[in-house]
């Protein structure tokens, strides 16, 4: 023996139990090692029988001394034990090497070795050492919910057998699985880690956290603070019972709309559901490096529609079909980085949303964080779709638009950030009306001092592939022949005649709510400071909203607790601030409808 066991299957007949039932009848039967079945399960650690025996005569006795229902997935009859106890194992989905069986025949030991590779065996002698061992330590569970865990899928198993089967997918669809994301990943921490560090076959990506607790909540909470990344806990419940938290995903999102899954893993309890592929699917099937063996393909068609979504734990109860989140038919999101972060909590509520958000394209920025880009949109001005695309803007950046009319009701979210106060504004020389941000994570177009030589050369350069390069530097030369700085933001009153002419252009139907930003950011010290124009700008836009009355205003700054929730990174925060702001959205959106 040494791997700490998670499972023991007993023999019965001079093994947990003195004396052969059908040979004269147990001559007494152990309290000491029943007192063992209970202490084991209150470690987290499962009991299960495997024994030839009637099992009418076996359940009869165990019931009486009740300890029947501390005993998971029994197996009693007549035939050998090695099939038999490696379909335990299938059915509790663990390894071979957590599992004990003990027997105080020799030769069953050796048939059940030779069926079940990897799985520890002893005869009846280690019994009393068991519970002074280092390898049944286990985990302090005097609630038993482990052990209720185990009795709520093999009452499930057997009720899918009885339907036809592993395979029944209308089984599936009458178990009304029901699931809830809790984004408080921080509050359910402990639980969270478990499910990275002990999870094997429906863990896809297999990067591990530190064993210390301690090193493990520091890492885990590091990683998932970051404004792009995107966490949850999936709880699942069914007719069956509750199955608690059985799956966590990280996702990481970069500007250049490239996502992948950091940690994406499930509790076996849940194999055969199709939660994974489900899952998977919600989140829009993201890139995801799946490490060592596991035993679902991801990538293989699986249409899921038995699994439900649940916007409140609450409704998890109800075996009715939960009601949508909002009263509203359609979600558009256009906006700044935020956007991303917001959005991704409505995906979970939402199986369809509208979202435009900044991005990296062809080299540049594409910039949504402001009042113009947005303006152009509902403006649709061929000309000005046509010198966009001139300066690296694609056909769709500026021709899909958040205020289009819609069929039924609609929630739009524009968060236009700070990019009216600090981005570049270029002026087309030709076209003076035509006014569009640019810039670039690699070039500063301000900059005009060096030749188009040199450009190329430090392009060159980069670890950028050469149609990006391409383009970048065709858009650098027309932005030089063609276009002219304006401005480093626009002007209070350029903003107030920009903002007034997109409120005029909301659709009926629909509420336009406004994410704005803080007025206050985080210098190189950690301190916070007071952005002055920034708050001038909120205000203008709050003057303007006062005459619309289908536009609701929401302040970044109601949802920021502290000022770690600020990174200094300006204007972007920790998850949990979007969250914050997300569930504030649909709230108001609720309230609204109402009014």
């Amino acid at each position: 023996m040494t791997e700490p066991v998670r499972l023991v299957i007993w023999d019965l007949d001079e093994t947990f139990w003195h004396g052969t039932l059908t040979e004269g009848g147990i001559s007494s039967y152990s309290m000491d090692n029943h007192n063992i079945v209970i202490e084991l399960a209150r470690r987290g650690i499962m009991s299960s029988i495997c024994s030839k025996n009637d099992l009418s005569d076996v359940k009869k006795i165990l019931v009486e001394k009740d300890i029947w229902d501390y005993f998971i997935y029994p197996s009693i009859d007549w035939t050998q034990k090695g099939h038999r106890v490696a379909g335990i194992i299938e059915s509790v989905q663990l390894r071979p090497e957590t599992v004990l069986f003990i027997d105080d025949n020799p030769s069953v030991l050796a048939e059940v070795k030779s069926a079940v590779p990897g799985i520890q065996t002893a005869s009846e002698n280690v019994i009393p050492t068991i519970l002074r061992s280092a390898l049944f330590v286990g985990k302090n569970d005097r609630e038993l919910s482990r052990l209720k865990q185990y009795k709520l899928l093999e009452s499930r198993q057997e009720a899918q057998k009885r339907a036809g089967g592993s395979d029944n997918k209308e089984f599936l669809r009458s178990c009304n699985v029901r699931v809830y994301i809790e984004t408080d990943v921080e509050g359910n921490i402990d639980r969270a880690i478990e499910l990275i560090n002990r999870t094997n076959q429906l863990n896809f990506t297999k990067e591990r956290l530190p064993e210390q607790i301690d090193l493990a909540k520091q890492e885990l909470l590091s990683q998932i603070k970051r404004f792009e990344c995107q966490a949850g806990l999936i709880r699942v419940v069914d007719n069956y019972g509750d199955y608690g938290y059985c799956g966590i995903f990280l996702l990481v999102g970069h500007l250049s709309g490239y996502q992948y899954l950091r940690h994406f893993c499930f509790s076996c309890r849940i194999l055969g559901m199709g939660l994974e592929h489900w899952m998977y699917e919600r989140l829009n099937r993201p890139n995801i490096k799946i490490s060592g063996e596991v035993l679902t393909d991801l990538h293989q068609a699986n249409h899921v529609d038995w699994i439900s979504i649940v916007g409140d734990p609450a409704d998890l109860r109800s075996r009715e079909p939960s009601q949508k989140s909002t009263p509203f038919d359609e979600i558009r999101f256009q906006g700044g980085c935020d956007v991303m972060a917001i959005g991704h909590y409505a995906t979970i509520d939402f199986d369809r949303i509208w979202s435009r958000s900044n991005s990296i394209a062809n080299g540049l920025f594409i910039l949504h964080n402001n009042s113009l880009t947005l303006l152009e949109s509902i403006r649709s001005n061929g000309d000005t779709q046509r010198y966009a695309a001139k300066i690296g803007y694609g056909q769709s950046h500026l021709a899909e638009n958040l205020l289009a009319g819609s069929s039924g009701s609609a929630l739009l979210l524009w968060s236009p950030g700070t990019g009216d106060v600090y981005l570049p504004f270029y002026r087309h020389k030709a076209r003076r009306d035509i006014v569009l941000p640019i810039a670039s994570p690699h070039y500063n177009f301000a900059d005009q001092s060096p030749s188009l030589d040199s450009v190329a050369a430090d392009l060159a350069r980069l670890n950028l592939d050469q149609n990006t390069i391409d383009i970048l530097y065709a858009t650098i030369r027309e932005s030089r022949e063609n276009w002219e700085l304006l401005s480093i933001g626009l002007s209070i009153s350029h903003v107030k005649g920009n903002v007034g002419e997109i409120f005029a252009h909301i659709p009926d139907g629909a509420r336009l709510f406004i994410m704005l930003p803080s007025r206050v950011a985080k210098d190189t010290n950690g301190e916070l400071r007071k952005r002055v124009e920034v708050a001038q700008y909120v205000d203008a836009i709050s003057e303007v909203a006062k005459a619309f009355p289908k536009v609701s205003l929401l302040y970044a700054d109601d949802y920021i607790e502290s000022p770690n929730d600020i990174e200094e990174f300006a204007d972007h925060f920790e998850r949990t601030v979007y969250h914050r702001q997300c569930k504030a959205l649909i709230s108001s959106s609720i309230e609204q409808s109402r009014n």
